[in-house]
């Protein structure tokens, strides 16, 4: 049952990657391929080492799903080279803009990843390593954000409830309390309470104001002009 919740999952997450953009399909193509070298090729090509044929079921699931990775680990690596050595260089501005080859590297990652988790719990490889399970998930939803997070509606939609929280939560009551503190000055039997009162809300504003400072900049950075699609757009 969660094997196929996992599947239908990961075909709507495709379907809307693929509708943010359809530059995306690298992703869908990495998970087919790597789920098809796991299921069809090696069976096949490893069947015929007696080695392999000794394994008990639960090795050769491990076994070949261990190869699979190693795959992707040089891969990725030899993409991550790439990257490293392409234009971009070490000096680029990795935030808000990536190469044609740091966009490869993810999106490849992400397909693989995707696989490897439908591998494990499909086969129940996760059995003597389960913390496995949160890393892939984990690694997922940062990948899958970094290669759908665009200047869309939904985003909007998301700072404008951040936006909205910052100031219910951090400014008004905030304030409000800072107010009624100072206002109630003369009900202190002793200054010196008031002081650190007051003083410990003017203390929390000034770490509000900082993080509004910190907010905002996180803010102009998501909506700087992309350019990871139109680098893609004119290699293809």
């Amino acid at each position: 049952m969660l094997t196929e919740a996992l599947v239908v999952t990961w075909i709507n997450m495709c379907a809307i990657m693929l509708y943010l953009d359809p530059q995306l399909w690298i992703v869908v193509i990495s998970s087919l391929a790597f789920a098809t070298i796991r299921v069809l090729i090696l069976p096949i090509g490893l069947a015929n080492f007696k080695t392999f044929a000794a394994m008990s079921t639960f090795g050769k699931l491990l076994f070949s799903n261990t190869l699979v990775s190693m795959l992707h680990s040089m891969l990725s690596s030899l993409l991550s080279i790439i990257a490293l050595l392409s234009s971009h260089s070490l000096n680029g501005n990795y935030v808000n803009s990536a190469t044609i080859e740091e966009f490869l590297a993810t999106s490849v990652s992400t397909g693989y990843f995707a696989h490897d988790l439908w591998d494990y719990v499909h086969n129940g490889l996760y059995v003597k390593s389960p913390g496995i399970i949160l890393h892939h998930v984990v690694v997922l939803i940062c990948y899958t954000s970094a290669l759908t997070k665009t200047q869309s509606q939904l985003l909007r939609w998301v700072w404008c409830m951040q936006w909205i929280t910052f100031i219910v939560a951090r400014v008004i009551p905030h304030t409000i309390v800072t107010f009624l503190t100072y206002q109630s000055r003369d009900f202190f039997h002793q200054q010196l309470h008031f002081v650190i009162a007051f003083g410990g809300m003017v203390f929390i504003n000034l770490l509000n104001l900082k993080l509004f400072y910190d907010v905002r900049k996180a803010w102009l950075k998501d909506f700087a002009p992309p350019v990871t699609s139109s680098l893609l757009a004119k290699a293809l």
